[in-house]
């Protein structure tokens, strides 16, 4: 399943904004980027997203802690609505439309569900849950929240929902879910794992995952101490934040795909919907930098939807697999691709056009810094110039600066002739 377009209406500052998740050419967008200050909403668009890939019936059940909390009180009252147009790799298409009744805080919908080269008909909404059941993995989404790989060991509920509600209530830890599936599908997770991670190289430095006894696993604790981190047998305990985290979800949503279609499924013929928010969690520069051209390369028909905070995740993206998030003079959140490719930006033009950050000082002692350095290297700086840096000296030393250079020689202006 490829998520093609989605209109959000009248949901917190959400008053109007549609998108399309789809290049020039008609083909979904294997990645697409929402950036923007906190407050504007990015969280909430991936929320969104994810009820309008199981249907008002589901996405009632899931969202039930942030619907009330979506419904724009600044005005004329008009219902949240999201509208968004899904479609699979045999085109079955469906067009979901999903309101919230503000007195009631639940979702009322309808939509409409066609295969290729039928008539597109109106569906009960119970019956759509139906038919995205039978379609099984070819209807597929999973939705991620920022507390992930926690340790926890609960294997929790299987079903659709499984695989959003952390983008909604919180914790998930991704290996738990081995122990939902049968032991020989287990043991084809672990190596399918084992292909991601070691061969695929999505995270730097694991060059082995190891099976024990006759080839597989029977729980979770036993997948935790298989990890070969930079020469060293690791358990999951001892990775770092970051490593547990994107082990966390990507284990999750490979292991809900074996358990919605019932086997295996090699990662480059894997297709649906990620839904990732702040995707560059814990995560250090030199690895936010990699992520994004492995998931694509590893994941070559999965459709990932994600939010960051970082610059670095930009440089593996296309101009048009990024929305900017920004608020109009209204208080209302709108959303447009950059005009040129941030791969073709320097660091400082990423902080800047991304981030709004026009020094990479943005603080008052780091402009005194690059006060200080701009005085003292003017040989023909004036008497006041001369006090004014001299003081600074002072004020940067008590600050524990020091430089390993001295100020250039004072000299005269020549004289004019």
């Amino acid at each position: 399943m490829h998520l093609r377009k989605v209109h959000v209406q009248n949901i917190k500052l959400l008053r109007d904004v549609a998108l399309s998740f789809v290049r020039k050419d008609g083909t979904p967008r294997p990645f697409t980027m929402f950036v923007g200050e906190n407050g504007l909403c990015k969280t909430t668009l991936l929320q969104a997203i994810a009820v309008a890939t199981v249907g008002p019936d589901y996405g009632s059940n899931l969202a039930a802690s942030v619907q009330q909390s979506w419904i724009d009180l600044r005005g004329e009252g008009a219902a949240p609505t999201i509208r968004a147009s899904l479609r699979n790799s045999d085109m079955a298409t469906s067009e979901m439309k999903v309101s919230i009744e503000a007195r009631r805080a639940s979702f009322s919908g309808q939509a409409t569900f066609a295969l290729a080269g039928r008539t597109k008909s109106a569906i009960d909404v119970d019956q759509l849950g139906d038919r995205l059941r039978e379609q099984k993995a070819r209807w597929f989404s999973a939705a991620y929240g920022t507390s992930r790989g926690d340790g926890k060991r609960e294997a929790g509920e299987a079903g659709p929902l499984r695989s959003l509600r952390s983008l909604f209530e919180g914790p998930l830890d991704g290996v738990s879910l081995i122990d939902l599936l049968e032991p020989k599908l287990a043991r084809k997770l672990v190596k399918t794992l084992q292909q991601i991670f070691v061969t695929g190289g999505l995270l730097p430095g694991i060059t082995d995952l190891e099976l024990r006894g006759r080839g597989g696993v029977r729980t979770a604790e036993d997948f935790q101490n298989r990890f070969t981190h930079n020469g060293l047998q690791t358990p999951v305990a001892w990775l770092s934040q970051g490593y547990r985290s994107t082990i966390a979800w990507v284990a999750d949503f490979v292991g809900q795909l074996f358990l919605a279609g019932g086997d295996a499924v090699e990662p480059a013929d894997m297709e649906g919907i990620v839904l990732i928010d702040e995707i560059d969690l814990h995560l250090h520069p030199r690895w936010q930098v990699a992520l994004v051209p492995a998931l694509k390369r590893v994941f070559p028909k999965m459709q990932f939807v994600a939010t960051t905070h970082s610059p670095m995740m930009l440089t593996g993206l296309d101009a048009d697999e990024i929305f900017l998030l920004e608020r109009d003079k209204d208080g209302n959140v709108n959303a447009h691709c950059p005009d040129e490719n941030p791969a073709l930006r320097t660091g400082t033009e990423l902080y800047s056009q991304f981030f709004g950050i026009e020094e990479l000082y943005p603080n008052e002692l780091g402009e005194k810094v690059d006060r200080y350095g701009e005085l003292a290297n003017d040989a023909y700086r004036s008497d006041a110039e001369e006090k004014e840096r001299a003081a600074l000296e002072k004020e940067l030393a008590r600050a524990r600066i020091t430089f390993d250079w001295r100020p250039v020689r004072r000299k005269k202006l020549p004289s004019a002739q």
